[in-house]
């Protein structure tokens, strides 16, 4: 009886350290907001053919340059353009633009193109993307360059008043 019983309690204990261990490698996963490839900070769990194909399957064409690929799309009179620069098979710096051919004030649209890029580090996290969305909208409607460190990223939009927005988000050392 005190066999089945010590056998018994081994069997749970075993369960509660495999829950305990997923847990805190679970909850690791979801403060590590980098990772180091090279010398620069990546995003983790994003690799770089994941993106490109995301972005060939919207309509852009993408090209490899050494350590950046460049993807663009044209609709129209409006020019999207994305670097991702590339270390180790993995991100570290994504710039994304839209040229338009006059100055109105930027799309829905193209406020949801940049706001994608905005929030790949933190896909896995609803609640810093969405802090993400409101200071990106914030920033563009307030019609100056602006600069923010969320996590262990820098987020710089710059130009959105003049024919050019520009997003550039770099994992920081």
């Amino acid at each position: 009886m005190s066999r089945a019983v010590l056998i018994g309690l081994g069997v749970v204990l075993f369960l509660v350290a495999g829950v305990g261990a997923f847990v805190a490698a679970r909850s690791y996963r979801l403060v590590q907001l980098s990772q180091p490839c090279g010398s620069y900070r990546c995003i983790p769990q994003l690799e770089i053919d994941a993106v490109t194909e995301a972005l060939r399957e919207q309509g852009h064409t993408c090209k490899q340059e050494h350590i950046h690929i460049d993807c663009d799309l044209r609709i129209g009179m409006v020019h999207f353009e994305t670097t991702l620069s590339v270390a180790d098979n993995r991100i570290h710096t994504i710039s994304s633009s839209i040229f338009r051919a006059d100055s109105d004030p930027i799309t829905k649209t193209g406020l949801a193109y940049l706001g994608w890029f905005a929030t790949l580090p933190y896909r896995d996290d609803p609640a810093t993307s969405a802090e993400i969305q409101k200071w990106l909208a914030e920033s563009v409607e307030a019609n100056k360059d602006t600069k923010a460190t969320i996590g262990d990223y820098e987020y710089v939009l710059t130009h959105p008043e003049t024919y050019e927005i520009v997003l550039r988000i770099e994992g920081k050392s």
